[in-house]
């Protein structure tokens, strides 16, 4: 159990069920570009984003970089023209969080098991993480806190990964 397929099934599950959240509005990417460049570099490296521009001397970069003076100066009511840009440009940056629909989500592992007798059986079960257990576990997912949730005793959990009771992971929902 917790092989890099099982692991990586495991983790497309719960990108589905609490997907992650990025930047989306100006103050946000503002902030992030003014920590990144600081106060004097944060408007270029904004525009170059915007524009997705290396260079700092094109048309569409220039015009990028003046709109965000002027709205910095109160001459520009809204960002009108690129707000429809920002969230791309924000999902080219590090996630902020996790959107957790309804504060919680069920994951549902099915497979087999091996038994005692050299054959296999199938298994199935369910765990449901709420606030900020289910956001910690949808950073970092393991098949040992599953099992923690469900009250399995350390023990039988360390025997599980160490190859007795295996359990070959066929689906995850």
């Amino acid at each position: 159990m917790d092989s890099r397929h099982e692991i990586a099934q495991l983790q497309t599950t719960i990108n589905q069920k609490a997907p992650l959240t990025y930047m989306r509005s100006y103050g946000e990417l503002k902030d992030f570009y003014q920590d990144k460049f600081g106060q004097k570099g944060w408007i270029g490296g904004l525009a170059q984003a915007i524009t997705g521009s290396d260079a700092r001397s094109g048309k569409e970069y220039l015009a990028a970089r003046r709109s965000i003076e002027r709205y910095e100066k109160g001459q520009f009511a809204t960002m009108k023209k690129y707000t429809p840009e920002l969230p791309r440009v924000g999902k080219q940056l590090p996630p902020t969080g996790r959107s957790l629909p309804g504060g919680q989500f069920t994951i549902e592992v099915k497979g087999e098991q091996s038994d005692s007798k050299g054959g296999t059986r199938p298994r199935s079960f369910k765990a449901t993480f709420q606030g900020s257990e289910a956001l910690g576990f949808a950073n970092n997912p393991s098949y040992r806190a599953i099992l923690k949730k469900l009250g399995y005793p350390t023990d039988v959990i360390d025997m599980m990964e160490a190859g007795e009771y295996e359990l070959t992971i066929s689906s995850v929902a």
